[in-house]
């Protein structure tokens, strides 16, 4: 056996400085943390309280008549009904706009900033995707206006009509009728 010395030595991964957070990402960062942490214990507040309002009304039908129970019931279900039709015209109106936007060529998405924003980095989004949206069709009319008049098809031109050196608009009617007679004979 030999003792060979690995000889080679590895070079040094170059190693991008690393900068600290500044205070105001890192109040940010705390602020995220604590608006999470406040949103998970709202939603177990929130399925506790429905717990609780089910054990309640579970204990109210408990000391009803059979008729008074039947009553309740009935009306349960009739504004579970009425909660149902709502939602399914809901999404029936919400259809019916995507499908007529895009029949009119337009972004459904646009139905999103119909509404007003709620607060000052919802108004940043909204602005942002309202200038995503409008800026390619401005572009494009821009640059149908900056090619021109497009070129005549067919026997049309773009020339203004011109009877004996006058154009349309400074021809008598007689004069306009005596130049559309004379194009309609040719």
């Amino acid at each position: 056996m030999s003792d060979e010395v690995n000889t080679e030595v590895e070079a040094p991964e170059e190693q991008q400085p690393q900068t600290e957070p500044t205070v105001d990402e890192k109040i940010a960062a705390a602020i995220a943390a604590q608006t999470e942490s406040f949103k998970a214990e709202i939603n177990g507040l929130n399925r506790r309280n429905t717990e609780l309002e089910k054990e309640l009304e579970n204990e109210k039908i408990a000391h009803m008549s059979e008729k008074e129970r039947e009553k309740h019931e009935a009306e349960q279900l009739r504004i579970e009904n009425e909660q149902l039709k709502a939602h399914a015209q809901e999404i029936q109106r919400k259809a019916l706009i995507t499908n007529g936007l895009a029949s009119d060529g337009l972004d459904p998405s646009v139905m999103s900033l119909m509404r007003e924003p709620k607060d000052e980095s919802e108004l940043e989004g909204w602005k942002a995707q309202l200038n995503k949206l409008i800026e390619p069709e401005v572009q494009k009319r821009v640059n149908e206006r900056l090619a021109g008049t497009p070129k005549p098809k067919g026997g049309e031109t773009n020339e203004p009509v011109n009877y004996a050196g006058k154009s349309g608009a400074e021809m008598s009617q007689a004069e306009f009728n005596a130049y559309l007679a004379a194009t309609l004979q040719e």
